[in-house]
């Protein structure tokens, strides 16, 4: 579940390479050399006539020379971004360089401000992916398609406070793979996930306990259903298995170290006696370099 629902760190940097986009450069206008002229008038005694002004408001458009359009600056690493502007001082894109210097991502806007499509290139100066970003006039953002390599893209819906509302996935055919909605805390409360053929699919439904810990229903379209078990940490405690008669047939607990590393899997019967097991090595780094597989007196069968 942690690995299916890991959210995408983009929004928050592009939101702030827009905010570093729609600053206008600085215009410097020259003083105008103010002349006062004394003038002596008699003026009479009595003055009877009253004169009523109108003042009238002109607005000048503001043209930013050609010169200041494209700014420079550097981040405390060293890293270079250039910020680009029309004409009219709006922001029309950011580039952002390595510290090698190449182009690590670009930011495109709209001439309304409110759309932005941003491009991620790897180091040997390939596209990673691309992100496609609607906004409000306050840069919130409303929407988002990111697209990936292969073609696939996943599309996302927000809430007022930019929280994710609701998320569509699709294949590199353009076909809805997979719809999550999400609660005004971030958290998943359903999906449903369909396979190829068009016709099987998972849905879930996602319910929580006051301490984050919860259970997941997992129902599949031959009638068959997986009721999960989560910490609030979203790692599993246990799976159970049921077929389309409500049947048990199998269960997976799961045990974890103190560094959060799982390290035994344990699968039963539906009698409760033990079938099989896991067990999981990590290195220093907690990356898994090691599972074997036991049969329930210990001996190794994989």
């Amino acid at each position: 579940m942690k690995k299916t629902f890991k959210t995408l760190a983009l929004i928050s940097a592009l939101a702030l390479s827009m905010t570093a986009c729609s600053t206008a450069p600085a215009i410097t206008e020259p003083e105008e050399e103010v002349v006062v002229t004394t003038v002596e008038t008699t003026v009479p005694e009595e003055t009877t006539t009253e004169v009523t002004t109108t003042e009238e408001t002109t607005t000048t458009a503001v043209t930013i020379p050609e010169e200041l359009r494209v700014q420079i600056k550097y981040t405390e690493d060293g890293r270079k971004n250039e910020l680009h502007y029309r004409a009219d001082g709006s922001p029309e894109c950011c580039i952002s360089y390595g510290t090698d210097d190449k182009i690590e991502m670009r930011l495109d806007m709209s001439e309304d401000g409110k759309t932005a499509y941003t491009t991620f290139y790897r180091k040997d100066g390939s596209i990673e992916k691309k992100i496609l970003t609607t906004t409000e006039e306050d840069l919130r953002v409303i929407e988002q398609t990111i697209y990936e390599e292969d073609g696939s893209y996943s599309f996302f819906e927000y809430y007022e406070d930019e929280t994710k509302k609701t998320m569509y996935k699709y294949n590199s055919d353009g076909k809805l793979v997979s719809k999550y909605d999400y609660g005004e805390d971030g958290m998943p409360t359903k999906a449903i996930e369909l396979e190829s053929d068009g016709v099987s699919y998972t849905s879930h439904e996602f319910l929580y306990n006051e301490d984050g810990s919860g259970n997941i229903i997992s129902k599949h379209s031959d009638g068959s259903r997986d009721e999960e078990e989560f910490k609030s940490n979203l790692d599993k405690t246990a799976v159970r298995s049921y077929d389309s008669d409500g049947n048990l047939t199998e269960t997976f607990i799961y045990d974890y170290d103190k560094n959060g590393n799982k390290v035994r899997t344990s699968c039963y019967a539906p009698d409760g006696t033990l079938s099989y097991f896991w067990i999981n090595q990590y290195d220093k780094n907690g990356n898994r370099i090691k599972e074997t597989k036991y049969s329930p007196n210990g001996t190794i069968i994989g």
